[in-house]
């Protein structure tokens, strides 16, 4: 961006005020000369950053003077000085628009040099513009501006004050905020909170005012501070001793094992009874080996028969049968059956 804040300063303006109220001293025809130069510098270099202002703080829309600026009260001052400006493509040309300017004529160069010729600071501030067709020359530390192909109609051999200012409705930028959330933890979780968080995008012009409604990205999950449900077993162990009796003759000890279920929820923790797991305390250390279970049950069965010949008259059988059940704890291990047999042959008649 072009530089063009300098501003002289009012020292010799100062001092030709005073020797013009003084009645015993007379200005000369060059100091009143280069105290009008001065005064109409300092009024263009006013009217710029006037404008200026308005474009950047005061405009309700976007801003284009290919002509002159519309009349407003503050801008009466300066247009019958024969200040003009022009505003496109965000170049502001602020420059004399007549040929002659009172006080100094067509010397319109001593009004451009005199903010850095009458000015007490150093180093000086750079001299205005100066407008040549289609450029604004610059010069001692003021740089040259090109001005816009259709800022027409501009005078040539006139001092100017041109700089760039961005129109701040010409410019749309993107404004980002981030916006959070805190939820509770899921079903079957538990914890203390997951966060959310989301971005929400605004188009914003050069004042950052915002241009419609803001855009809100999804919800994304940022950090999740919860844990899943669990139900744990957890073992006790307890000490015990027995006698352990014949031959040992001493105690002997050992641990009783219990375990209880521990489930934990968002409603917190809870515990299930306590259940017997084993134990290395016994109080018969040679237990007796399990004995069957045995039984029996038998019966006789008889029949007739005739003799063989040439015996007559009739015969007689019977025979026993012996059922062996023998049960363990593994359940039934075998059956037997036994049988014996025997005949009765009564005597003749």
């Amino acid at each position: 961006m072009l530089d063009i804040r300098h501003r002289g300063r009012l020292g010799p303006l100062v001092a030709a005020s005073l020797l013009a109220a003084s009645p015993a001293v007379s200005a000369t025809p060059q100091a009143l000369a280069d105290q009008e130069a001065l005064s109409h510098a300092h009024a263009l270099e006013g009217e710029w950053h006037r404008l200026e202002t308005f474009i950047l703080d005061e405009s309700t829309s976007l801003t284009r003077w290919t002509a002159a600026p519309p009349v407003t009260p503050w801008r009466d001052s300066w247009t019958q000085r024969g200040l003009s400006a022009r505003y496109c493509d965000d170049i502001l040309t602020v420059y004399a628009e007549p040929e002659r300017l009172k006080g100094v004529g067509r010397d319109q160069r001593s009004v451009r040099l005199a903010p850095h010729l009458q000015s007490d600071d150093v180093p000086p501030p750079p001299p205005l513009h100066w407008l040549a067709g289609s450029r604004a020359v610059g010069g001692s530390g003021r740089d040259d501006a090109v001005l816009p192909a259709r800022m027409t109609g501009l005078p040539s051999g006139r001092v100017a004050l041109a700089g760039e200012v961005g129109d701040p409705f010409a410019v749309v930028t993107t404004a980002l905020d981030r916006d959070g959330e805190i939820r509770p933890c899921p079903t079957e979780t538990h914890g203390s909170r997951c966060v959310f968080a989301r971005d929400i995008v605004q188009a914003v012009n050069g004042r950052d005012d915002p241009l419609g409604a803001p855009a809100h990205l999804p919800w994304q999950l940022v950090s999740v501070l919860c844990r899943g449900d669990t139900s744990t077993w957890v073992t006790y162990r307890l000490a015990c001793s027995f006698d352990a009796g014949e031959p040992h003759n001493r105690t002997i000890s050992g641990e009783d094992i219990y375990r209880r279920l521990k489930t934990v929820t968002a409603s917190g923790t809870s515990w299930g009874p306590p259940e017997f797991v084993s134990s290395s305390c016994w109080q018969d250390p040679d237990p007796l080996v399990p004995q069957p279970d045995i039984q029996v049950s038998s019966r006789t069965d008889t029949r007739s028969v005739a003799c063989i010949s040439p015996a007559t008259d009739t015969r007689y059988q019977s025979r026993t049968l012996r059922l062996t059940l023998r049960t363990t704890n593994a359940g039934p291990e075998s059956t037997q059956m036994e049988t014996t047999s025997r005949t009765t042959i009564p005597a003749t008649t």
